[in-house]
């Protein structure tokens, strides 16, 4: 492996098991989208940073951010499958960041690493400056079945930007 490449590895495999999801909480008119870091056993972790999030105003949307909401709640309650079934859910109404960014963490936290991937890359497509979901997708590529630290370095090297 190169050696400008190690100090990425060495990071990347220290988040592995620091991958983040976002929940949405209300706030008087607003809701806000909150990320939370994950630990391999404890689904309940403290708030990391809070970005604001428009309201719901069509049908499609308040029933995308119902499932959202839902599948947050699941994720915390440690059903991890269910909350799969919910963030799919939303992201099939709704195609936005976050629906598509926690669907990336349940796959993560099943071991599809590939959909885990997938999810994030879509995620960041809609919402590029998240360093969240940057993060999480540089923890994905050094745990895939074929690593890649240059691409892991690659989205840690863009949160560095982004922060």
């Amino acid at each position: 492996m190169a050696s400008h490449l190690r100090p990425a590895l060495s990071i990347a495999r220290y988040m592995v098991n620091r991958v983040t999801f976002q929940s949405l909480h209300r706030s008087r008119s607003r809701v806000y989208l909150q990320s939370r870091i994950l630990a391999p056993i404890s689904f309940k972790r403290n708030a990391t940073s809070t970005t604001p999030h428009s309201t719901a105003s069509d049908p499609a949307e308040v029933e995308a951010l119902r499932c959202l909401e839902e599948g947050t709640q699941k994720l915390e309650e440690g059903d991890v499958l269910a909350a799969k079934t919910l963030y799919k859910r939303s992201a099939e109404i709704k195609r936005n960041a976050s629906s598509l960014f926690n669907l990336g963490v349940t796959h993560y936290h099943l071991k599809e690493v590939d959909e885990a991937i997938a999810a994030w890359k879509e995620s960041i497509a809609l919402q590029p400056q998240s360093p969240d979901a940057h993060t999480n997708l540089a923890s994905a590529y050094i745990i895939s079945p074929l690593p890649r630290p240059d691409l892991a370095l690659h989205h840690l090297q863009h949160v560095d930007r982004i922060i």
